[in-house]
Formats: structure tokens, sequence, C-alpha cells
């Protein structure tokens, strides 16, 4: 019987500790998720088992937290179980691979609500070099599962795009760009062991893409130390003006206008800004949101890293202008003098 003494802490039995897992595993829950996975850490116990039985909904951003957690818990020597997973979620869950990959124990896949087929498996990045093969997978993974996409159709007059490249390119730039930025931010001072893991749902009725790059390396505060910022709200609104790179051997004068580093993230806010899609960007106490309002505040956790999430219609995509986007803030920010080691 457990026997609640926190939120999500059960009970405490022979260095066996047991955890709730929240209901909601998502962006839009990610105080109470950071919450979750700090009190795991701080846990001094051998074994930690999940009680799953509260659990309603997991999305990529969810998948990608719960993986870091099962990384530190794993370098730890701490042992996971996971009790009580619905029915309807075992498929949907064994199909990410998180519990597979992490050796969490008496998990098996059986029963279904969710279709498995639209989901891509969780994968964990460390190294730059891997970058665009894995943009190049993720992309064509997720639209090979948009109906009526035909790879083969005959590209359009006035574009040379076929319907298939309408979608692969912007998504293919968006994930090379997210991955790169977490790696390169994220392995500054002493962050080698840096990894970022990249999750994907495709929902066929809402014809939306749910995408999240979560990191556990050493946030934007931390690697735009030159600019002296002391807020993680600073630098995330820094994090996202164009033409901030921390790239110590580059120099972002008026003559480079032709180079578009430092100018990433401008264009994937730039990308969800002109569609309803929505994105978010957390880091250290700090939550970037562009969808209602574009807004950015505190929240009462810490992560220590950075979370980046979209979701993005299909259609919305086909209309992207991804050259003329990429363009237009580059000339924004050609001016800009600001350089970072």
């Amino acid at each position: 019987m457990f026997l609640v003494v926190e939120p999500d802490v059960v009970k405490w039995q022979n260095d066996i500790m047991n955890y709730f897992l929240p209901s909601f595993i998502t962006i839009n829950n990610v105080n109470r998720v950071i919450n979750f996975y700090q009190q795991v850490l701080c846990d001094t116990a051998q074994k930690i088992i999940c009680d799953a039985s509260q659990l309603k909904f997991i999305d990529p951003t969810g998948f990608g937290l719960l993986a870091a957690l099962c990384y530190k818990l794993q370098a730890r020597g701490i042992s996971i179980e996971l009790i009580n997973v619905p029915t309807h979620f075992k498929a949907y869950l064994a199909k990410m691979s998180l519990f597979k990959t992490y050796g969490i124990e008496d998990f098996k896949e059986n029963g279904s609500r969710f279709n498995p087929q639209n989901v891509v498996e969780l994968l964990c990045i460390q190294e730059r070099l891997d970058v665009d093969d894995c943009s190049y997978k993720l992309a064509e993974a997720i639209v090979g599962k948009v109906p009526g996409v035909d790879k083969n159709a005959p590209p359009d007059e006035m574009t040379g795009y076929t319907p298939y490249d309408k979608i692969t390119i912007p998504l293919r730039y968006i994930f090379s760009e997210l991955l790169e930025n977490s790696l390169t931010h994220g392995k500054r001072h002493n962050y080698r062991d840096t990894k970022v893991w990249v999750a994907l749902q495709y929902e066929p009725a809402k014809d939306l893409i749910r995408l999240a790059t979560v990191d556990n390396g050493c946030g934007f505060l931390k690697s735009l130390y030159r600019e002296k910022l002391t807020e993680h709200i600073e630098a995330i609104n820094l994090a996202l003006e164009p033409r901030v790179t921390c790239n110590g051997d580059f120099y972002l004068r008026g003559a480079n206008k032709s180079v578009n580093q430092g100018v990433g993230l401008s264009v994937v806010k730039e990308i969800v800004t002109t569609t309803p899609g929505k994105f978010y960007l957390a880091s250290g106490d700090a939550l970037f949101k562009v969808k209602p309002n574009a807004s950015i505040s505190k929240i009462m956790s810490y992560w220590q890293g950075v979370i980046i999430a979209l979701d993005l219609k299909t259609d919305d995509l086909k209309e992207i202008n991804l050259p003329y986007i990429i363009n237009s803030i580059t000339n924004i920010g050609s001016d800009l003098t600001l350089q970072f080691e």
C-alpha cells in the first residue's frame, strides 16, 4: 500500500524509493515535471520505483526529460523499475525505446490505444558529426508517416520542389539547427558529456508534428557568459536574437552579411511565428513561449541545460519560404557586433 508523503513521493523502505509519475509529462506541465526530476535525483536510494498508474499523457518534451533522468540514475548505478503502466500506453512507450535503452525493469509491450507507428524512436545525440545524418533521418521518418505525400511526385514548376521536399526541407533545417545549437552551447564549461535527446510524434487527425530536443548541457546563461548576464531570462532573450553565437572564433561584423551562423534559433522562432504553430524554450529558471502570445517568464523549477519544443502542421510547412526567412533575419542582424567565446 502506498502512503502519500508529497505530491510525487509515496514510500521509502529498504533503500527503495517509490514515486508516482506526474499525470502529464509535457511541455505545458514542465514546471511539475522538472520538480519531479530534481526530487528523484536528490534521492539517495539504490532503487527507484516509478508508479505510472496516474499517467495520462507524455509528449516529446516529456520523453526527453525522462530519458535525461534515466541516464543520470543509470550513471549513478541506481536501478529503475516501472510499475502499473496503463495498458493503452505500453506499445506507445515501448516504441520510444526509452525503457529498453535504460534497462528499466518489468516493462513489456502489450496493448495500444495510440498508434506506435506515428512516433519516432527516441534518439540521443552526443557528437556534432552526427547532426546532419540525424536531421535527415528524422525528417524522412516523420514525413514518411504523413498520408498523401508522395516522394516521387513531380516538382512544382515555380519552385522546383516536390510536396515531399516542401515538408522535409524546413524540418531538416529545424532539426539541424536545434541539435547544433544544443551541442554548440551545451558542451561548454566542461560539460563535455552533454547529450541531446530528440523525440517526435505525428498526429494524423490534427495533421500535427510535435518535436522536442532536451539537453543536459551548461545552458544559455553559462554559454553566453561574456555578456555578464545575471538572469536566465536575459540569456534566452539574447540567444533568440539574430547573429548571436558562442563560438570564440567567429566575429560578428557588418562584413559578415552572407554568413548564417548565429541565426538558427531566430529562424526556427520565425518559422513558428509565421504559422499557427507553437514554440517553447526553457533554460535555467526561464521559459519562453511564442503562442498564443510571445512571453518569457520565470518558472519555479530549474533545468540545467536547454529544452526546446515545437508544434507544427505539415500544411503550414509547405508554405514556408526558408531562404526568404534566413535572408531577412541575416539582414536584420547584420549590424550587430556581438562576440562570445
